[in-house]
């Protein structure tokens, strides 16, 4: 009884090995792919609660352009500009560089390569892959979220569910994704006279 115990034992160990190393080998993959190809667009919808909204972003050369209801937002490696075309105000923060939420960073959205996240293997099958990223910071730090991502079997993003304790789930659909800078634009000015500006940085 005790050898197979031992033996059972090792085989639950072997078998979480492997789909810890199958994660990490997705999530390389993935973040390769997306670094390879400089710039792409993507269209998506959001659910946050019972609130449905569609959106398109495009990721060039390490800026992106957001489309989002009415709203904008522009971005690069240290400021971002955020358009309420409602209000005719723009917001200017600073950029979140370590962030991955692909509303507040898309440049980030699927490298996760990086020390940040522990990946894991929900599923895999001969149509997709689940994978759950848990940070290696502890629970109670302000940014703790734990992200599932769902793939089809090119490595192409088809979900993204974020989790983060006291939050609704945010649900994004990935309707569409397809390499080239098509749409993309940076911030003008001149393309938002008489708005309000409200800088925060």
């Amino acid at each position: 009884m005790k050898k197979l115990l031992v033996l059972l034992f090792s085989l639950l160990s072997l078998t979480s090995w492997a789909a810890e190393n199958r994660a990490e080998e997705i999530v390389g993959q993935l973040s390769k792919k997306f670094l390879a190809m400089k710039s792409y667009g993507a269209e998506f919808e959001i659910t946050v609660g019972d609130q449905l909204s569609a959106g398109d972003y495009v990721v060039s050369n390490g800026s992106y352009y957001m489309h989002l209801g009415t709203a904008e937002a522009y971005g690069d490696d240290k400021i971002r500009y955020e358009v309420d075309n409602d209000r005719r105000e723009v917001v200017i923060v600073d950029v979140m560089p370590d962030s991955h939420v692909v509303l507040e960073n898309p440049v980030r959205a699927f490298d996760y390569i990086d020390e940040e996240y522990r990946p894991e293997l929900v599923s895999e099958s001969d149509s997709e892959i689940v994978l759950k990223l848990y940070p290696v910071d502890e629970p109670n730090t302000a940014q703790w979220m734990v992200v599932t991502l769902t793939l089809d079997k090119t490595l192409t993003p088809r979900s993204l569910i974020y989790d983060s304790e006291g939050d609704d789930k945010i649900y994004v659909r990935l309707l569409r994704i397809t390499e080239g800078d098509k749409g993309f634009k940076t911030y003008d000015a001149k393309n938002y006279k008489g708005y309000e500006m409200i800088d925060f940085r």
